[in-house]
């Protein structure tokens, strides 16, 4: 797997070297909403996470095409949350962690169709994954033995799917442009992990695992010289 990993960005860096590459690159506000479902031993989870934050998404087009390559990175702080057990419905649970980092990579073949000099259409599809890291280290009331404890809970979420991107470029300068645009993102395969010295630890692929991610983005951009 390494060495097929290695291969693809040596493939990818001689593109970048020898071709003619015209190169986009965006900082900008998104605000992430995911969904997610499946089995527990207590009945189907569903849930819901909001999470604004910040995205990098850059461009590649090599030799003049309208085909290149994309590539995505958020940066997103969950403060927002709903989650609904067998009708049971427990809202902006997420408070309770003292630390909530969502982080989203994304990375496939990109497309532009240019609508006028200023203004270009464009579009990837392409890998995703999506990792979710969320820790509370507190004092808790214990009601069977009367007394304050420390719980430390560590939790760690991985998704893996399949992801879309479709914005519009526009050209305010030869160099800077406006982006907007959003990203949707399905996952198929969840995997969870969870330390704790007061709750049960769990390491396990959630059974029946679909998430759905849709995250408008705004931004400013560069065009690059490379």
């Amino acid at each position: 797997m390494k060495k097929i990993i290695y291969i693809l960005l040596c493939i990818i860096f001689s593109i970048c070297i020898f071709a003619e590459t015209e190169s986009w690159g965006t900082l900008g506000f998104q605000y992430g909403n995911y969904w997610e479902k499946f089995d527990k031993p207590e009945g189907t989870s569903k849930a819901w996470i909001g999470s604004p934050g910040i995205v990098f998404n850059a461009y590649a087009f090599f030799n003049k095409k309208n085909i290149g390559l994309f590539i995505s990175d958020s940066f997103l702080f969950p403060n927002k949350s709903s989650t609904t057990i067998n009708g049971v419905t427990v809202k902006d649970g997420l408070k309770d962690f003292d630390f909530r980092f969502l982080f989203q990579f994304g990375i496939g073949p990109a497309f532009k169709y240019p609508i006028s000099e200023k203004l270009n259409l464009h579009s990837s599809i392409g890998f995703h994954i999506s990792m979710l890291s969320a820790s509370i280290d507190k004092m808790v009331f214990n009601p069977i033995t009367y007394t304050s404890v420390r719980m430390k809970v560590n939790m760690f979420s991985l998704t893996l799917g399949i992801m879309g991107d479709i914005g519009f470029k526009y050209d305010i300068t030869d160099m800077i442009y406006f982006d907007i645009g959003s990203k949707l993102a399905f996952d198929f395969a969840g995997h969870l992990k969870m330390t704790s010295n007061f709750l049960p630890n769990i390491s396990q692929w959630n059974s029946n695992y679909f998430g759905l991610h849709l995250n408008p983005y705004i931004g400013l951009g560069l065009i690059l010289p490379f």
